[in-house]
């Protein structure tokens, strides 16, 4: 299955107004897959922004995640959460590890959620090498995709190459660090390239990301924002803003919630 490389994340879409307005900008201007999750609470918000621009139904790639309370029933869940977006799902996630007796009842189920339609594929959301390595060795060819937090201040290089070597996507949240990597501290090492080259910091951001291999999911609050970040699938990044980028310490993890589940 193939994953359009650049997204939209939705985390704290949830106003009324604006949030189906700019998911319906997003499909006009080319955006292809919308990024969304049952804990975010606005299934009901992008439902009323693809329906606005419904167009083909083939030509949009849609994923959502099942929390850790919905893992032992997860085919009436799926069904839930596609009954809430008027439409089935490419890709459900497990949005956070559990237990690995939660996670077998999911995947042992995978080919029952599949063959109801509901969704055409199975990834996992911020889960420990323990683990992820685990479910593949028991469930190989099942795991399509890996979303986690991933930007140019966090080393996730282990991560990426498990996905890689196995075929399995890797998905970066949270491309700009929640917003620390806007920080003088940091641009200022970049604005020289940025000046010589015109993309904006956004742009070089997420141009990184994609070099490494990553689907990405920018968030965005306006349609200038939808259209910078679109851009950054153009952006082609040299060997000197690609030092100056591996060069950032790698050791900021934002992304860092008491029950979550690291190595």
């Amino acid at each position: 299955m193939t994953i359009p490389r650049l997204w939209l994340g939705t985390r704290k879409m949830t106003d009324p107004l604006s949030t189906p307005d700019l998911v319906a900008a997003a499909l006009d201007m080319g955006y292809r897959h919308i990024d969304t999750a049952h804990i975010y609470s606005n299934h009901h918000l992008i439902k009323q922004g693809i329906q606005a621009r419904w167009g083909n139904r083939q030509d949009l790639f849609l994923a959502s995640k099942l929390w850790m309370n919905m893992y032992q029933d997860p085919l009436t869940n799926l069904q839930k959460i596609c009954d809430e977006l008027g439409t089935t799902l490419d890709l459900v996630y497990l949005h956070r590890p559990s237990t690995p007796a939660d996670h077998d009842t999911v995947l042992s189920q995978a080919q029952t959620l599949i063959s109801s339609w509901l969704t055409k594929s199975i990834g996992i959301s911020n889960f420990p090498p323990r683990e992820y390595i685990r479910l593949h060795t028991h469930y190989p060819w099942l795991i399509t995709a890996h979303q986690y937090e991933a930007h140019a201040l966090l080393d996730q290089s282990d991560n990426l190459i498990w996905c890689t070597t196995n075929a399995i996507q890797p998905v970066a949240y949270s491309p700009f660090a929640h917003g620390h990597l806007f920080a003088k501290q940091w641009t200022t090492h970049i604005d020289a390239w940025c000046k010589k080259n015109w993309p904006t910091h956004a742009q070089v951001y997420l141009g990184y990301l994609l070099h490494l291999g990553y689907a990405v999911l920018p968030k965005a609050s306006s349609v200038e924002r939808l259209r910078e970040n679109l851009v950054s699938h153009d952006i082609l990044l040299d060997d000197e803003i690609l030092v100056i980028l591996d060069r950032f310490p790698k050791t900021y993890r934002y992304c860092n919630p008491p029950f979550a589940q690291w190595e």
